[in-house]
């Protein structure tokens, strides 16, 4: 089972295309290298990048620069896989969240529009 925490930053890596744009070096690149092809602030691709190495996404040698892992390469190359994890993330996940609130909001109720997916965040 997919974490929460661990699926947020698959889904950042993905919607950002931190794998997908990644520099081609063998050297890897700097923090400063994927912010600028994320356009996200650095503080925050290091964070990204520092949550998925957690789950052996990405590595970062002794100089500090990334590098690729079998894991982020296969996310680079696979549309089916960033696929999966934008459906996972973006609809499944919010769905699976409002289940609760859906109970409480429409008790017993079959109607079709009454879906936990129906909630617009």
């Amino acid at each position: 089972m997919i974490k929460v925490p661990d699926a947020v930053n698959l889904q950042a890596i993905c919607h950002f295309n931190l794998a997908t744009e990644f520099p081609k070096s063998e050297d890897g690149a700097t923090y400063e290298e994927l912010s600028q092809v994320s356009k996200l602030p650095e503080a925050d691709v290091r964070r990204i990048i520092r949550g998925a190495m957690a789950n052996h996404v990405f590595k970062e040698d002794s100089a500090g620069r990334v590098k690729h892992t079998a894991a982020s390469r296969m996310l680079a190359n696979t549309d089916l896989m960033r696929q999966w994890i934008g459906m996972y993330t973006e609809e499944m996940m919010p769905a699976g969240l409002n289940m609760v609130k859906g109970m409480v909001t429409w008790p017993n109720s079959q109607k079709p529009n009454h879906a936990v997916c129906s909630y617009q965040n």
